[in-house]
C-alpha cells in the first residue's frame, strides 16, 4: 500500500469509533469556513463599490478640462442671470461654472446713479449684475389728473367693440374731446391679410373679411386667380377647398396643416450615432440630448423660446450648439431662436450625464419646450437608468464551488471507507 494511503489509514480512516466521528465534523467546519468567507466578502463588497466609485471621481480629476478661463470672472446666461467662474468640486480641480444665479439688488428711487424721479431695473449687463435707470411714476410723485366732473354717462365699456353694419365695426373710447366720457367712436371696416393663402386660407383661397358677433372676422373663399385645387388619389377629394378629408392628411397639407408649432426630443449616448426616443443609460454615462422645433403655421413669428427642464438625477454638461452655432446660453433657462419663419426647422443639441447616485432603476424624462407668442408645444425624451452593478455574482460561484469540493470530500472519503 502506498505510502500516501497508509497515511490516510493510520488518521482519517481507521475504523475507531473517535476518528470516524471526526470526518463529519471536518466537513462540517469546511462548509462553516466557506459560508463565513462568503457572507464577510459581501459585506465588504459594499465598501469596494463605494471606493471603486470615489477611484473613478480621482482618476476623472486627473482628465478633467477647464469650461471656463480665469477664477472669479463672471458671464451672462441671460438678460436676468449670471454665473461664476471658479473651483465648484471637492474632487475637480478644474474650472467650472457655476450655477445661474437672478441679478438683483436695491430698487430705491433714486440710487446709485438714477436720479429721484427714477429706480433700479436689475439684469445681466456686459457680463456683470448690474442696473439700469427707469422712470417710475411713484418715484416721480405725480399723480394721475382727476376726471373732470361731468354729468354725462357712458354708453360703452373701455374698449369693447360691436358690428356696425356686416363689414364695420365700432370700437368704444373717448369720442369726444369735450366729454370725458365713454362712447361709440367712428366705425371702421374689417380687414386683414387679402391674399392668396393668408391668414389661415389655403393657398387656393381668399379672407372675405365680416363683422359678426360684435368682432371682425373672416371666410376662406375659393379664388380661380390663387390656382386650381385638384382631386385627391382619385377619391373625389378637393385638395385646396379648405377641408381635410380622409386620406387627405398626407398629400394636401394645404388643407390638413393645423397650424401648429411642433418640438421633439432625441437623446444618444455618447460617442453613437441614431437619435432615439427612449435611451437606456447606467451612472456616470455621458448623453446628448436633441431638441427639434418646427413652424407648421402659416405665420412668421419674431422670436421663438426652446426650454429643457431635466430631473435632479441628469446634470447639466452644457456644450450647447443652436443651429449649428455654439451658444452661452443655457438651455434651462430658456433660448431664444430669434426670427422663425413659417415652414422652417430649428434644432439645438446639448450634453448631460447620469449622476453617479442612481443605486436603483429609474426612469429620468427629459422635457422640451417650445413658446412662440401664443403658441407652445412640448415633448419628453424617457431616460431608462439603470442601477449601478454590486459585484455580487462571482459570489455565487464561490459558494457552488464550496458545496461542490464538500461534495467531492464526502465521497472520496466514504468510498476509501469502503475499501478498508
Amino acid at each position: 500500500m502506498s505510502e500516501k494511503r497508509n497515511f490516510l489509514f493510520r488518521h482519517f480512516l481507521k475504523p475507531e469509533k473517535k476518528r470516524l466521528i471526526l470526518l463529519p465534523k471536518i466537513f462540517l467546519y469546511f462548509i462553516i469556513f466557506g459560508v463565513a468567507f462568503t457572507a464577510f466578502a459581501l459585506v465588504k463588497d459594499s465598501q469596494r463599490v463605494s471606493l471603486q466609485g470615489n477611484l473613478k471621481d480621482i482618476l476623472a480629476v486627473q482628465t478633467c478640462v477647464d469650461t471656463c478661463v480665469l477664477d472669479g470672472i463672471t458671464d451672462c446666461v441671460s438678460d436676468t442671470h449670471v454665473h461664476t467662474c471658479g473651483y465648484f468640486s471637492a474632487v475637480n480641480p478644474c474650472l467650472s461654472w457655476s450655477e445661474a444665479k437672478l441679478c438683483s439688488g436695491v430698487t430705491t428711487c433714486g440710487f446709485g446713479n438714477c436720479n429721484d424721479g427714477q429706480k433700479p431695473a436689475w439684469g445681466c449687463i456686459n457680463g456683470q449684475c448690474d442696473y439700469n435707470c427707469v422712470d417710475d411714476i411713484v418715484c416721480s410723485g405725480a399723480t394721475p389728473t382727476p376726471t373732470p366732473t361731468s354729468t354725462c354717462v357712458n354708453q360703452c365699456s373701455s374698449q369693447a367693440t360691436r358690428c356696425a353694419d356686416s363689414i364695420n365695426i365700432q370700437t368704444c373710447g373717448a369720442n369726444s374731446a369735450n366729454s370725458p366720457c365713454l362712447g361709440w367712436e367712428n366705425q371702421t371696416p374689417c380687414g386683414g391679410g387679402t391674399g392668396c393663402g393668408s391668414e389661415s386660407c389655403s393657398n387656393y383661397q381668399r379672407p372675405v373679411w365680416k363683422c359678426q358677433s360684435d368682432k371682425c372676422s373672416f371666410d376662406c373663399v375659393q379664388d380661380s386667380t390663387c390656382g386650381s385645387a385638384t382631386s385627391d388619389s382619385g377619391n373625389n377629394i378637393i385638395c385646396g377647398d379648405g377641408i381635410c378629408g380622409s386620406g387627405e392628411n398626407i398629400s394636401c397639407p394645404e388643407d390638413c396643416d393645423r397650424g401648429d408649432i411642433t418640438v421633439l426630443v432625441m437623446g444618444r449616448k455618447a460617442g453613437t450615432n441614431d437619435w432615439k426616443d427612449i435611451v437606456s443609460a447606467s451612472p456616470r454615462d455621458k448623453l446628448q440630448i436633441q431638441i427639434t422645433v418646427a413652424n407648421r403655421t402659416k405665420r412668421d413669428f419674431s422670436n421663438a423660446t426652446v426650454t429643457a427642464t431635466l430631473p435632479d438625477i441628469i446634470i447639466y454638461e452644457r456644450n450647447l450648439i443652436v443651429g449649428g452655432e455654439t451658444s452661452r446660453s443655457d438651455v434651462r433657462y430658456g433660448v431664444d431662436l430669434g426670427l422663425f419663419p413659417s415652414g422652417e426647422e430649428k434644432s439645438i443639441t446639448f450634453n448631460v450625464s447620469v449622476s453617479s447616485g442612481a443605486k436603483v432603476k429609474t426612469e429620468a424624462d427629459i422635457s422640451g419646450a417650445v413658446q412662440a407668442e401664443n403658441s407652445a408645444a412640448s415633448d419628453t425624451l424617457k431616460t431608462i437608468v439603470n442601477s449601478a452593478s454590486n459585484g455580487a455574482a462571482w459570489y455565487i460561484w464561490l459558494i457552488a464551488i464550496l458545496v461542490l469540493a464538500g461534495i467531492f470530500v464526502a465521497f472520496f472519503i466514504l468510498k476509501a471507507r469502503s475499501q478498508m
